[in-house]
């Protein structure tokens, strides 16, 4: 077994008060309100009207960012999230590109309030998160700042963040002889497979490795045989895993009895995907190809590819048998499909953020929405705006947004938790 060293990660005070947001790659630069609404407030005048137009909100958001500490965004004309008493959110920040300013973190959120309760650092680049099946832990692992694909002499990293969400606080668990670890899964509440590009500085097979959290051990490793190994889930039934190639274009079945490894081509650019409420199928994106793969469970053989509504699906999540949200990095929406006539339903939910840059919000480029996580009720989705610095809630009832939390550098792995 391969032993994982431990690093205690110092736990941060509760916040008050955090210094002002960097934007993506600039440095910091707090943003006094302006001159004539002081005034204004002094004199008891009503405050400046709310913007109206999309370009005025984003603007105006832009400015938040840029002012304010993280958590819920309370603005003028912009809605503010509902409050879920006893629910807790996990925002992973990855952080800034490879050689600019900022810093990687976890951040915890108050859904009651709003607030944020903690913010821990973390090694450069964590990628992804989940909550332990008991709810005591969240583990991330800590891919990197560099581009994903890029030459091993880029650099990447080789530990993971375990966050004990009731203590709040974290500690790092290397992974000696592994490199760039992405995906997460966890098997029971001790045990996690965990995705990493390859072995030592070697890039030609990506893995998924069987972690022991608790004796900082790496029980098993798969080779997957594949470039890019990037995601992997539990089949909700039997023990398989199922893991996405990206470089590799396919999709990859472990069994864990037997350990044998099978892998079918999908599409260029294969990525996020999710099970159907019942297990028997898989619903994948293909980025480069703008297409959707259907894999059946049983068989592991796609059943059918067809035509992405948005472009570059890159996210997966089944609400019911009958709703499939799919979060476009491309088109900067998200779609609602039908699973069972494979057909959209209504306009997709076009996302008012955009890239949010140093001199104010690039209003034609994506904001990079990824992530999608449901309520316990599932009336409303939570989706990381990677490229905004914001994670967007989404009332699926009205199918309209909701508000806004106000996070880190470039949010994307995002968990929600009840309360300890």
């Amino acid at each position: 077994m391969t032993r994982i060293s431990r690093r205690v990660v110092s736990t941060p005070q509760p916040v008050v008060k955090t210094p002002p947001r960097q934007s993506n790659g600039g440095a910091a630069r707090k943003l006094e309100p302006p001159a004539k609404d002081a005034a204004a407030a002094l004199e008891g005048k009503p405050p400046p009207p709310s913007p109206s137009s999309r370009a005025e909100r984003l603007a105006a958001l832009w400015q938040y960012a840029r002012s304010h500490a993280p958590g819920k965004v309370e603005l003028p004309g912009v809605p503010q999230p509902p409050s879920l008493p006893g629910q807790r959110l996990v925002v992973v920040n990855k952080g800034p590109n490879q050689g600019q300013p900022g810093e990687s973190s976890i951040m915890l959120f108050d859904l009651a309030t709003g607030r944020l309760r903690k913010k821990l650092k973390t090694e450069p680049g964590p990628h992804e998160v989940m909550v332990s099946p008991n709810g005591r832990h969240a583990l991330a692992p800590n891919y990197g700042l560099q581009v994903q694909g890029t030459a091993a002499e880029t650099g990447g990293g080789d530990s993971l963040t375990l966050v004990d969400l009731v203590r709040e606080d974290a500690r790092t668990l290397r992974l000696d002889g592994w490199f760039r670890p992405h995906g997460v899964e966890w098997l029971d509440d001790s045990r996690a497979a965990v995705t990493v590009d390859g072995k030592g500085r070697d890039l030609s097979s990506g893995y998924v490795l069987i972690v022991d959290v608790q004796k900082g051990e790496v029980e098993r490793a798969f080779r997957i045989g594949e470039g890019g190994t990037h995601l992997v889930r539990r089949a909700p039934a039997g023990d398989f895993l199922f893991a996405s190639n990206i470089q590799g274009g396919s999709f990859s079945r472990i069994d864990l009895k037997t350990g044998e490894v099978k892998t079918l081509k999908t599409g260029k650019g294969t990525e996020g995907f999710d099970f159907s409420p019942d297990g028997t199928e898989i619903w994948t994106g293909n980025l480069e190809e703008n297409t959707i793969s259907i894999i059946d469970v049983q068989s592991f053989t796609v059943k059918q590819t067809l035509a992405s509504p948005g472009d570059k699906p890159i996210r997966f999540k089944f609400v019911s048998p009958n709703l499939l949200l799919v979060a476009n990095r491309g088109s900067n929406d998200l779609s609602f499909i039908d699973p069972r006539t494979q057909q959209p339903i209504g306009r997709q939910l076009q996302f008012e953020l955009s890239r949010f840059g140093d001199g104010g919000p690039e209003a034609d480029k994506s904001s990079v929405p990824m992530q999608i996580e449901l309520s316990p009720d599932k009336r409303y989705a939570f989706v990381g705006n990677s490229h905004a610095g914001m994670v967007s809630v989404v009332d699926l009832k009205a199918r309209e947004l909701a508000g806004y939390y106000l996070a880190g550098f470039k949010p994307d792995p995002l968990a929600l938790y009840a309360a300890p």
